[in-house]
């Protein structure tokens, strides 16, 4: 959901000293099975907030780790996220006719019910009933991967930087 990342581990001399004498090929094994597990934490946690109805939202919260976008991949960073919802089905959806989940956001954010969009430039000014017997109302959101991320940020931070000791330990050792 977010475009930028929670947080950002710095500072310490010793990871630094350690990501420059090993290569990329280390720090990916030690750094990005420490995101990933760190990123299932936030899955979990999130799991245990939505909205569950049918169940497909619950199944469709996954975790995804990468070398980040193309831009960032010249400077060694690893990037995970957690996805809630789908915007594009796979093809065994496809073939079977599977409904895809696609209202996570308008759980987290909340929504409009009842009523038309004006619109101008392209921009949401307000909403006017369908029909004159119609009320517009709006839905508020649950806000539940918000609330899972600010309850978990500081365990995920730890758990994340032992993970990171604890391999380049491990990689320490064997050379």
């Amino acid at each position: 959901m977010a475009s930028h990342p929670l947080f950002k581990v710095t500072g310490d001399d010793k990871i630094i000293a350690a990501f420059k004498r090993l290569g990329p090929v280390v720090t990916d094994e030690i750094v990005k099975p420490a995101a990933k597990a760190a990123a299932t934490t936030i899955r979990d946690a999130i799991r245990m907030l939505e909205p569950i109805r049918t169940g497909a939202l619950h199944k469709s919260t996954k975790v995804k780790t990468s070398k980040g976008p193309a831009a960032f991949r010249g400077r060694k960073i690893v990037s995970f996220a957690v996805i809630t919802g789908q915007t594009r089905p796979t093809a065994g959806q496809q073939r079977k006719g599977t409904r895809i989940p696609f209202y996570a956001f308008m759980q987290e954010r909340g929504y409009h019910t009842g009523g038309k969009r004006i619109r101008k430039a392209g921009k949401v000014l307000g909403y006017k009933p369908r029909t004159e017997t119609t009320v517009v109302r709006f839905i508020p959101g649950r806000w539940f991967v918000r609330r899972a991320l600010k309850a978990n940020e500081a365990t995920v931070q730890a758990r994340m930087l032992t993970r990171i000791y604890t391999g380049i330990d491990r990689i320490a050792s064997r050379s």
